[in-house]
């Protein structure tokens, strides 16, 4: 029997790993114990463009934005609608064929009820037809519904250095494992005794650099939807849903979880006071350990407050406790945190990024 209760318990863990890879919220047991290395921070003064200049690009971005939005929320609806239509269709169908069958072996007025339901059938077929044309116009209409920035008076030299960044953040999003966290709790010392667990900090993070399945993207929309076109490709850091910070030359583009469809969910900010900070940061890991993460050290399932096995479990196994690498964001105090499993990719991104203050 303990052994039963073991390998079930292990199955659970197991699919839980496996949905936190899937982009899914993980924030059942997993916690930050330490931050060691905070005083690492820089703010960007670089004024490339005058207030002026970035409300016109506020406006421009916002009004093409709530464009796409209608589009959206009509393609909503068309989608909800031949989904209807195709399940109707099913089961109309299924009666039609058993309506045929009867008028074979009967005839009479089996053989109207079977003209009647092959003509709702047809009907809900041609229905479906239509649905899948104005999902393809949509699709047309939102592939030229774009805003287009003229950002060519940058200079030489920040271009070098922000394409150096873009780059760098490209690596980052390489590595095993980045987490957008979208909230974080201390850990009381009563609630760590109660919990079992060493860790200082409950954290509720969410995978960003995972691929979304296409029922998502089909359902909602998720990830994040570029429509904005430069002469630069920007440094995309994805948030919740289909949210992203949006960072170009001088200023950023703020695209909020929008699963609502709501207008005007985006702004635009200019770089002025934009923060940049790293972190060096411990996390404990139950599931899967990132492969390019450092082990620091071992805690166990269930521990002791002061880190020794709680020997009251029969089945207590030891967790690794990895190192990450955090890159903050800090947007007119607005915070966008990451924690990325290669460490040494982060310092690399903070390094080039502190280049352009």
């Amino acid at each position: 029997m303990g052994f039963l209760l073991n390998s079930l318990k292990a199955a659970q863990q197991l699919s839980s790993a496996m949905h936190n890879q899937n982009g899914s919220n993980d924030s059942d047991r997993n916690q930050e114990p330490v931050v060691i290395d905070t005083d690492n921070e820089f703010i960007i003064q670089n004024n490339i463009w005058t207030p002026e200049q970035i409300q016109s690009f506020d406006e421009s971005v916002t009004k093409v934005y709530n464009e796409r939005v209608e589009l959206y929320i009509k393609r909503r609806k068309t989608r909800a609608s031949f989904i209807a239509l195709l399940i109707t269709g099913a089961a109309f169908t299924f009666f039609f064929l058993i309506a045929l069958l009867f008028a074979y072996l009967a005839g009479g007025s089996a053989t109207t009820v079977a003209v009647v339901l092959g003509a709702i059938t047809l009907i809900l077929a041609l229905l479906s037809i239509k649905s899948v044309y104005t999902l393809s116009s949509i699709k047309d209409q939102l592939a030229i519904t774009t805003v287009s920035l003229d950002l060519s008076s940058v200079s030489e030299d920040v271009k070098e250095k922000f394409n150096r960044c873009v780059q760098a953040w490209k690596d980052v999003y390489a590595s095993d494992a980045v987490y957008y966290i979208m909230s974080a709790q201390a850990l009381s010392r009563s609630q760590q005794v109660k919990q079992r667990t060493t860790a200082g900090t409950t954290v509720n993070r969410v995978s960003v650099n995972s691929k979304i399945s296409f029922l998502n993207k089909f359902l909602s929309n998720m990830g994040y939807d570029p429509f904005i076109e430069t002469c630069f490709e920007p440094i995309v850091a994805s948030t919740r849903g289909n949210g992203a910070l949006v960072i170009y030359p001088g200023f950023v583009v703020a695209m909020y979880d929008n699963k609502l469809l709501e207008p005007s969910r985006i702004k635009v900010y200019s770089w002025e006071g934009f923060r940049i900070r790293k972190e060096r940061t411990t996390f404990v890991e139950p599931g899967f350990p990132p492969k390019d993460a450092k082990v620091v050290s071992y805690t166990y399932e269930h521990a002791n407050i002061d880190g020794s096995m709680d020997r009251r479990y029969s089945s207590n196994r030891q967790i690794p406790v990895m190192e990450y690498g955090k890159i903050i964001f800090n947007n007119m105090g607005t915070i966008y945190e990451y924690m990325i499993s290669n460490y040494a990719q982060s310092l690399t991104f903070y390094d080039v990024a502190s280049k352009l203050k």
